[in-house]
């Protein structure tokens, strides 16, 4: 499955040399385009894949295909979520605007599109109050973790630093890791953080067709579900789904072999300031995400 080196070039009828390249680099795998207009390199990182299959809803040359999760055995078997078709692929960077996982990165002679006018992006509506957060012990130079141990995605760090004689909490934030799920923001016992999803909608489970396989719980990227242990006597649900930190990617819905959860998008949260053609075209495609008209 794309584990080999694909190299084709093509004349085009304006003389334009035009050189296409696939390759497998370690857990990436990478499509380019080389031509005179400019160099596109295509980069899909299949471990931050997560199978919400955004990508494939929204490529507009049918250039990749789903390929979900299973369980066999009591064991997820996971591999890549979805599968590219380099023979396919124009290199039109779409999917790269729609993952919200940065598992599909475009560059433009070597700029992110994330960086250029005319290419949507979600909007990451994240702050921290500084002047909140505060330590757990200042005396015994206790650091307050509570955000960095709830983050599902391991994109905060929490740490102590001395500042006009003051001992204070800080905390990095690695903006490619988070997904804006809002765990932190809940966890955070002085109100410290403001976060917004980059969708709001609604997810739930007929328990009817629940068989408890644990697939949707593997997949999830947030940790927004579980399945509880029942003490002795008692009963019950056998999934739990958090909707505070849900971000209705639809992952778990996608992987589900009994259909038994359903998930609607009905707004979504993305940069619109750049008003230009080319923007409004693609902003389209964004509004497509959404199961229900904004």
């Amino acid at each position: 499955m794309l584990n080999h080196c694909k190299k084709k070039t093509r004349m085009a009828e304006d003389d334009d040399r035009i050189r296409y390249a696939m390759l497998r680099r370690g857990d990436e795998i990478v499509f380019s385009r080389e031509s005179i207009r400019d160099k596109r390199t295509l980069v899909f990182k299949k471990d931050a894949c997560v199978g919400c299959w955004f990508c494939h809803e929204s490529c507009p040359v049918d250039a990749i295909d789903k390929n979900p999760i299973r369980n066999r055995d009591g064991d997820v078997i996971q591999h890549e979520n979805i599968i590219i078709d380099p023979e396919k692929c124009v290199l039109c960077g779409i999917c790269a605007e729609v993952c919200a996982f940065d598992a599909l990165k475009l560059t433009i002679d070597g700029a992110s599109i994330k960086t250029l006018a005319g290419y949507p992006q979600y909007a990451k509506n994240y702050r921290i109050d500084f002047d909140k957060c505060v330590p757990k012990d200042i005396e015994k130079r206790e650091v307050c973790r509570d955000c960095e141990e709830v983050c599902p995605r391991g994109a905060l760090t929490c740490s102590l630093i001395e500042e006009d004689g003051k001992i204070k909490n800080t905390v990095e934030r690695d903006e490619t890791l988070c997904i804006m799920c809002t765990a932190c923001k809940k966890a955070c016992p002085q109100d410290a953080i403001t976060a917004e999803k980059f969708f709001d909608g609604d997810i739930e489970v007929d328990l009817d067709k629940c068989v408890g396989c644990g697939v949707c719980v593997a997949i999830c990227p947030s940790k927004a579900l579980s399945m509880p242990k029942p003490d002795i006597g008692e009963k019950v649900d056998t999934l739990v789904i958090d909707k505070d930190i849900c971000v209705y990617c639809g992952a778990c819905a996608n992987a589900c072999p009994t259909e038994a959860l359903k998930v609607e998008r009905d707004s979504i949260n993305y940069v619109k300031e750049r008003n230009t053609s080319t923007l409004k075209r693609r902003s389209r495609i964004f509004m497509e995400l959404l199961t229900q008209e904004e």
